[in-house]
């Protein structure tokens, strides 16, 4: 999910109908919260970590180390598993032809803020009532 923000979208379904919630995060925590949120965030992110059918982790162990600091929460480090194979000289070769690896631009974050902003709000209303 990025930004990590997004899992508020999700965690209802995980309150009401305990469906699992992985977050793969390769952003700050407090990338498109709103200022006056970023308190209620975090207080949220510590309750999702706490959860037994969510996972966390993050792309670096620098924001790791991060979220940590900023969250008190441990969250593992998972490197992406492409940039580190190429870079050692490897190749893979994927077996599922079926199926289709969409590589998603991090300009696409930008490009659908406010329709995301409105869709955070709009799942927070629902829940809070």
């Amino acid at each position: 999910t990025h930004p990590p923000y997004s899992c508020r979208l999700f965690w209802p379904f995980v309150q009401r109908l305990g469906w699992p919630l992985l977050g793969f995060f390769g952003g700050t925590l407090e990338a498109h919260v709103p200022e006056e949120g970023m308190t209620a965030w975090l207080q949220d992110f510590q309750a999702m970590a706490q959860e037994p059918r969510v996972q966390f982790a993050a792309i670096a162990p620098f924001l790791a180390e991060k979220m940590r600091f900023q969250s008190g929460v441990d969250i593992p480090a998972s490197r992406g598993f492409g940039f580190h194979v190429i870079e050692q000289g490897g190749s893979y070769f994927p077996r599922r032809w079926d199926e289709v690896l969409l590589w998603k631009g991090s300009s696409e974050c930008a490009d659908n803020e406010e329709a995301f902003n409105d869709a955070i709000s709009a799942v927070s209303k629902s829940v809070s009532q």
